[in-house]
């Protein structure tokens, strides 16, 4: 992950759900509940993992994407 003043290697457990904004793994602090994002969500490493898994493509809780045009 990359912006301005930030560059981060393996950021794990990355769910994508708004162009570059993510729920992700934030290994580098622990401040949770603090405003410390560039806009992404940061969890604790087994919160991202939980989440990560609980809405594994083709899963039960797999998200879903439905697009009406009139």
């Amino acid at each position: 992950m990359a912006g301005p003043g930030y560059f981060l290697e393996e950021v794990t457990w990355t769910c994508y759900f708004h162009g570059g904004y993510a729920l992700h793994t934030a290994y580098w602090h622990d401040a949770f509940g603090r405003p410390r994002s560039h806009g992404c969500v940061n969890l604790s490493p087994y919160d991202a993992w939980w989440i990560f898994q609980w809405s594994a493509p083709g899963g039960e809780n797999a998200p879903s994407v439905y697009s009406y045009w009139t």
